[in-house]
């Protein structure tokens, strides 16, 4: 079998593996997207380095993503007393340090980014959502 078709053949082999994973998130009602199972049982990025079709081509490269349906309400929409919207902001005013103090920068921290979810107590449990446009590292140069 030559190395192309040894690549075809693996690519192929992939994209059937994530068809049938994601098929399978489907019968179960998870909301995944076009991921692989070995990528979703870690919950990490992968990356996935094919190589060349022959001397002139470049590596292909394909990262894959974990999206996790995050049940409760986004903050632009929540609808709770002013003072528990006041511990809300300051609890995510407090995650949001605390990211910056292992200098991950979410970069578009707005109400639609956060969601609420209930926990049985007064005040739910935050999650920050999309890091899109976040950055790590020191924001000021050096």
């Amino acid at each position: 079998m030559s190395s192309t078709k040894m690549i075809a053949h693996s690519v192929e082999t992939n994209f059937q593996n994530e068809v049938v994973f994601q098929n399978y998130a489907r019968q179960m009602n998870k909301p995944l997207d076009f991921i692989s199972p070995d990528i979703y049982s870690i919950g990490k990025i992968r990356s996935y380095k094919y190589s060349p079709i022959d001397d002139d081509s470049p590596d292909y490269r394909c990262l894959f993503i974990i999206m996790e349906h995050i049940p409760g309400v986004i903050l632009k929409n929540a609808i709770y007393s002013a003072e528990n919207m006041k511990d809300i902001y300051e609890r995510v005013d407090e995650i949001n340090g605390k990211m910056k103090s292992v200098l991950l920068h979410h970069n578009d921290l707005h109400s639609s980014n956060i969601i609420l979810s209930e926990n049985g107590s007064s005040t739910p449990d935050i999650c920050i959502i999309d890091f899109g446009e976040a950055a790590c590292g020191p924001t000021e140069k050096i």
